[in-house]
């Protein structure tokens, strides 16, 4: 696949309620759905301060356990997959 479907995005169409009738006439109702997004950076777990940045929540650790435990912890609580990119650092990935 490409373009936004490749980037985990789905393509979508939101209506009002009331002119859900006049759009399925013209589109057919299986164009209506919601917007997901699908391979998200959740969150960024490190115990190097100068080695995160962006726009996920960044959770910096004081160990190898405790970056360990805090990835895990995120990955149960958001739903996600820990990755190791190495040198300390954990990304949450939500699949």
């Amino acid at each position: 696949a490409s373009g936004p479907h490749r980037r985990g995005l789905t393509r979508s169409l939101r209506v009002r309620p009331e002119t859900r009738e006049d759009i399925k006439m013209h589109i057919g109702w299986a164009d209506i759905m919601d917007v997901t997004l699908e391979h998200v950076i959740a969150a960024v777990v490190t115990t190097r301060r100068d080695r995160a940045g962006g726009g996920a929540p960044i959770f910096f650790a004081d160990d190898e356990e405790d970056l360990h435990r805090t990835a895990v912890y995120l990955a149960k609580i958001l739903d996600g997959v820990v990755h190791d990119l190495g040198g300390g650092t954990f990304i949450v990935v939500k699949h």
